[in-house]
């Protein structure tokens, strides 16, 4: 029972995570705080290893960079970029397929810490107090997840 609840709990968090996604784009400031973290990852790329900025934690553009270059990787061979430096100046033309990247992760860790939290609360206490945790974190996911995976700031 509490495999398919937590599967279901997974699922709906994903879901809303998912479709909050797009908000904003194509505008660059529909938030704000996204390009300070895109921006020196796509920096990155160039060899310019220094954020020059550490109000946000850098570990997360680094995570950032390595998905962008994971990207190039991946569409090179069908010749879309033709080198490192034609994915980071792809974002003067357009810098939603990056703020899709990095929302993607913050849809991934958003959904991964529903699953942490049932599991440190059915741990530290017992299956039911990780069933009900879910109950309070599932009133707050529909007002809370779309709004935070519609930015790269959250993971």
């Amino acid at each position: 029972m509490s495999r398919r609840l937590l599967i279901v709990i997974v699922l709906v968090a994903l879901t809303v995570r998912v479709w909050g996604v797009s908000f904003g784009l194509p505008f660059y400031n529909s938030r704000v705080d996204e390009s300070t973290m895109a921006s020196p990852a796509v920096g990155f790329l160039s060899g310019d290893l220094n954020p020059h900025d550490f109000m946000y934690p850098t570990a997360f553009r680094y995570a950032l960079a390595a998905t962008y270059a994971t990207w190039y990787l991946i569409a090179s061979p069908f010749g879309v970029y033709s080198s490192l430096e034609a994915l980071a100046n792809r974002r003067f033309e357009t810098i939603a397929p990056f703020f899709y990247m990095d929302r993607g992760w913050s849809v991934v860790m958003g959904t991964l810490t529903v699953c942490w939290v049932f599991l440190i609360c059915r741990r530290l206490f017992d299956e039911t107090i990780g069933r009900s945790r879910h109950c309070s974190w599932r009133s707050r996911i529909c007002t809370c997840a779309t709004r935070t995976s519609a930015r790269a700031t959250s993971p």
